[in-house]
């Protein structure tokens, strides 16, 4: 009996702490629950994942000792210096470093906080010609056949191509 108290105890912590990362605060201040709006932060989340999978591939094969432009970008992302300041900027500290650059979990951290910040909701397009060129990324006609790639590499992923 004790085992499944624990388990529902758990369950509903689980669920708890689910809930409340879902609400949402409304323009007068209060908290309230939200469903339609938690389930399309769930879809976009899922879809930003697989996203990032597809970057990653696109990127350095998800080899996170990968070395690109000229030196400049490395890791699983190819990420530039320029990329972690304007990511300790977003989090209003000096949380990341250029070395971590090379850890897949801390470029990751790092992609989540840039894609947060200019692309929340945005089509998956957007997300990742914003990841290649920048915050204005779509409106760059050099980032198109980069976004060819992840689609591809997506599509890939899904087992349609």
């Amino acid at each position: 009996m004790k085992t499944v108290n624990n388990l529902f105890i758990l369950l509903y912590l689980a669920w708890l702490i689910a809930a409340s990362y879902w609400l949402v605060v409304s323009a007068n201040g209060d908290w309230r629950w939200k469903a339609s709006e938690s389930c399309e932060n769930l879809r976009w989340h899922a879809e930003a994942t697989r996203c990032l999978a597809a970057i990653e591939r696109v990127e350095s094969w998800c080899d996170p000792n990968a070395v690109g432009d000229g030196g400049r970008a490395v890791g699983v992302l190819q990420i530039h210096p320029c990329t972690v300041e304007d990511a300790n900027r977003i989090v209003g500290s000096r949380l990341f470093t250029c070395e971590d650059r090379w850890s897949m979990a801390k470029s990751r951290e790092i992609w989540w906080t840039i894609t947060n910040h200019y692309s929340w909701r945005q089509p998956m397009e957007i997300v990742a010609r914003r990841w290649n060129g920048g915050p204005r990324g779509e409106t760059k006609p050099a980032t198109a056949a980069y976004w060819t790639k992840v689609r591809r590499e997506m599509d890939r992923m899904e087992g349609r191509r």
